[in-house]
């Protein structure tokens, strides 16, 4: 009887300790230049003790597979290895995205051809990404254009 009501404990206690785990959708814009290409795209989010997962998968090309991980602790983005990192001071908030304020990630180390910054509350996900040689991006909920704009201004002031 105490065997099985300790393996009672025991799976109680590991399932209440799992991820919890959630999809999102949204739009993705890719901006080159001129009007934005648009794309579909399913984002699952996985929440540990200390890290917040998101899968970013396009819906139209299953092999588009983005990673992103936020260590809550430290404060730091990862993007498959690369690693951001907050200043803290520069923020947005975008209200009918989310409640929580964006914050500005930059690479910790500075490549040419890399992605920074990268706008991103661990709420709500990658709301855009900057890059100098490559598409800038947005995540969206909608495709409000008075919203894309805003959040483009914001990401391109940096």
């Amino acid at each position: 009887m105490k065997r099985l009501l300790l393996l009672g404990f025991i799976l109680l206690y590991t399932n209440c300790s799992e991820k919890k785990s959630e999809v999102l959708k949204r739009k993705a814009f890719l901006y080159y230049s001129g009007e934005p290409k648009t794309e579909n795209y399913d984002i699952e989010k996985r929440i540990s003790e200390n890290e917040v997962f998101f899968k970013y998968k396009s819906q139209t090309d299953s092999s588009r597979i983005i990673h992103f991980r936020f260590n809550k602790n430290e404060k730091e983005l990862f993007l498959d290895n690369q690693s951001f990192i907050s200043s803290r001071k520069d923020s947005i908030k975008f209200l009918k995205l989310s409640e929580s304020t964006f914050y500005y990630y930059f690479a910790k180390e500075h490549m040419d051809d890399g992605p920074s910054p990268i706008l991103f509350n661990e709420e709500y996900g990658v709301l855009g990404v900057y890059n100098g040689l490559g598409p800038t991006v947005l995540y969206l909920k909608n495709s409000e254009l008075p919203i894309r704009e805003k959040v483009l201004k914001a990401l391109l002031k940096e």
